[in-house]
């Protein structure tokens, strides 16, 4: 004979006094606050001797949405159980407090046999990125075990924090290496240099990103997959938005390391301010950290697209080589751009010792320097 498992989901969760809705048998975690116990509803359909055939603690890891699926061995007592309605009740042990979540039997072929184990494919919802333990039941059973332990760990979003520290590094790194560059041809890390801002005719690297973030929001509204394999929805989208906001911040950044001056020339004294170019340096780290940062993102959507089939393989090949010689040409950019902004912008009071040619132009001089307005990347 053919049966079939019914799929059920139930939500089960102790509240406040005592109150909640029912799990199979009374349990109350460590972690769960004083008398937060549950009860086995009164309307629950008994299904006999059904019982978990490997009782040892379910360990699971979310996906970045915060569902998971795995299975479970059961063994019944007789050839044809009246159904399957799994529960499952969670605590967050750092809060003590319930956790509503849920768990469903997926679609299984049917038919179980007296005597012999069964496993049963079941998804699991959490309600909370962070790890969660508690119990996974079967309601209605009277067998034991007819609960076991489970525990929820957190997704890991590896290669989204690979994508944003990756992309510090690397900006830090090329502008320590730029600083001791023009540090060499003449430019000391105090010497003025004109104050930033974003220009849209000529600070590339920004612009680009501003049209980053814009395809990302577009890309989730539209034909991003459901069930993302680096990140949340959430989480793709915060990058974005924080890589848009470090680009925004550059010229502030700038600002905020301005040297201020005490001009007595015309008898009174005036405070004036003016930019240094290690302000200017600072200022470029957060461009191209956002730079960096938004390049990696579009390259993890590029592979999410053809990871969910959602974008033919050959289109999303192309389009990661485009990214990809699109973010070196970018890195090139920053590289001559910062070099070439100091040489042309920038004082000179050190000694000259570098072989550059872009650092062969006249030097400007201190008050020139400052009242010159340049762009960020």
């Amino acid at each position: 004979m053919r049966y079939s498992v019914v799929a059920v989901v139930w939500v089960l969760c102790s509240v406040a006094y005592g109150q909640g809705l029912s799990i199979g048998s009374p349990y109350n975690p460590a972690s769960a606050p004083p008398g937060a116990s549950v009860q086995l509803p009164t309307a629950v359909l008994q299904v006999g001797n059904i019982i978990f055939a490997n009782p040892k603690e379910l360990d699971i890891t979310l996906r970045p949405d915060q569902t998971a699926s795995s299975s479970v061995e059961i063994l019944s007592d007789h050839d044809s159980p009246n159904g399957i309605q799994f529960y499952l009740s969670l605590y967050r042990p750092s809060e003590a407090t319930p956790c509503r979540a849920g768990v469903a039997t997926l679609p299984i072929a049917p038919g179980f046999e007296k005597g012999k184990s069964r496993l049963i494919p079941i998804e699991i919802t959490s309600c909370t990125g962070n790890e969660a333990s508690g119990v996974l039941g079967i309601l209605g059973s009277s067998g034991k075990p007819r609960e076991i332990h489970i525990v929820l760990k957190r997704a890991s979003s590896r290669w989204l924090t690979v994508a944003l520290f990756g992309s510090l590094a690397l900006s830090m790194t090329m502008v320590v290496i730029c600083g001791k560059i023009v540090r060499t041809h003449g430019h000391k890390l105090t010497d003025s240099i004109g104050g930033a801002s974003w220009n849209f005719s000529s600070s590339w690297a920004s612009n680009i990103v501003a049209f980053g973030t814009a395809f990302s929001a577009l890309i989730q509204l539209t034909m991003f997959p459901e069930k993302p394999a680096f990140g949340s929805r959430t989480e793709y989208a915060f990058l974005a938005a924080f890589s848009l906001a470090l680009v925004a911040l550059a010229p502030a950044v700038q600002q905020l390391t301005n040297q201020i001056h005490v001009d007595e020339s015309g008898g009174t004294p005036v405070l004036t301010t003016s930019s240094s170019v290690f302000g200017f340096l600072l200022a470029t780290v957060f461009t191209m950290s956002g730079v960096f940062l938004q390049i990696a993102l579009q390259i993890l959507i590029i592979v999410e697209l053809s990871t969910a089939a959602i974008v033919n393989k050959p289109t999303t090949i192309c389009a990661e080589l485009c990214v990809v010689f699109g973010g070196i040409g970018l890195a090139v950019y920053c590289w001559r751009t910062i070099l070439t902004t100091v040489a042309a912008n920038a004082s000179r009071t050190g000694t000259k010792s570098g072989p550059l040619r872009t650092f062969s132009v006249p030097a400007v001089d201190s008050a020139t320097a400052a009242t010159r307005e340049i762009s960020v990347l």
